[in-house]
């Protein structure tokens, strides 16, 4: 697997909460950050913390290795 940068994490977590339908303004409510990081996350031009990206994760109900470009069971 090829090292993923924060703009291909952020691209897999808008990709996953587009199909489910989840505002990037509903998720950041639901994993608890402003709207404007969650933009600054969104975009790549700030990296996902840890505790952030397991929360996306259980909110998105998917693994976090998606994220990193690994295949959902």
């Amino acid at each position: 697997m090829a090292k993923q940068t924060p703009c291909d994490v952020a691209a897999e977590v808008r990709a996953v909460s587009a199909r489910q339908n989840i505002s990037h303004s509903h998720l950041a409510e639901l994993i608890g950050i402003t709207r404007m990081s969650m933009s600054r996350r969104m975009n790549g031009s700030v990296q996902f913390k840890y505790h952030e990206l397991l929360a996306v994760s259980r909110v998105l109900n998917t693994p976090v290795g998606v994220f990193f470009g690994e295949r959902a069971a």
